[in-house]
């Protein structure tokens, strides 16, 4: 008796791995890309545009239980030169450390972390949010909030707005500024009633900070 159902419970439990395997593989994507806008910078033209895709998949660690439905968005981001190359946007960001040197940064794979490429002061200017820990060892902050890391872990809000100049030369975006924060006063004077994002984005650009990163080590 105690053989079958063992037996049992091992064909039982072979299924439900075989129905967990099949369900792990299934999964949609939705594809959403922007319209493509034209900038003229350092005395070229450039074209940006972004893929949106919205991801639902079966997974372990979904937010209903052990094994679940998830959804998560990424994005693609691109510039195009004038003579049809096309850059990959997020492999292409460095953040300033404190030695001086620059480190590869993860973007744009979570809503938290979609970045935007803008014409600012006729520069190229990628504009994100990221986390101190997976930006830089230099001094970032989240806007307003200046004593952020030493608060309580769960009461951090942790992702600061950052902002890169692309490097022409290098085909680099330098991560080197950030949005420190203004008074609220002072952003609805500024603002006015409903503006749009990219005039919300270009004052967070004006008010810019440098990463603070003390002394450059020699």
């Amino acid at each position: 008796m105690r053989r079958e159902l063992s037996l049992g419970s091992f064909v039982c439990a072979a299924l439900v791995c075989t129905l967990i395997i099949q369900l792990a593989g299934c999964s949609s994507v939705q594809d959403t890309p922007t319209t493509p806008v034209d900038y003229s910078a350092y005395g070229k033209k450039w074209r940006y545009f972004a893929v949106e895709h919205y991801i639902r998949e079966w997974g372990f660690g979904s937010t209903h239980g052990f094994f679940g439905l998830k959804e998560r968005t990424t994005q693609d981001v691109y510039l195009v030169t004038e003579s049809g190359e096309k850059i990959d946007v997020p492999a292409r960001i460095v953040a300033l450390q404190k030695d001086g040197s620059y480190k590869a940064v993860w973007c744009c794979q979570s809503m938290r972390t979609r970045a935007k490429v803008y014409n600012f002061e006729g520069k190229l200017v990628l504009m994100f949010e990221q986390t101190r820990d997976r930006t830089t060892d230099c001094r970032v902050y989240p806007a307003g909030k200046p004593d952020d890391e030493v608060v309580p872990e769960g009461q951090r809000v942790r992702y600061s707005i950052l902002f890169g100049e692309f490097d022409v030369q290098a085909g680099l975006f330098r991560m080197r500024e950030f949005f420190p924060g203004v008074p609220e006063s002072e952003s609805r004077k500024k603002l006015g009633v409903n503006p749009t994002f990219e005039q919300i984005d270009e004052f967070f650009y004006s008010r810019r900070k440098a990463f603070d990163c003390g002394p450059i080590a020699e």
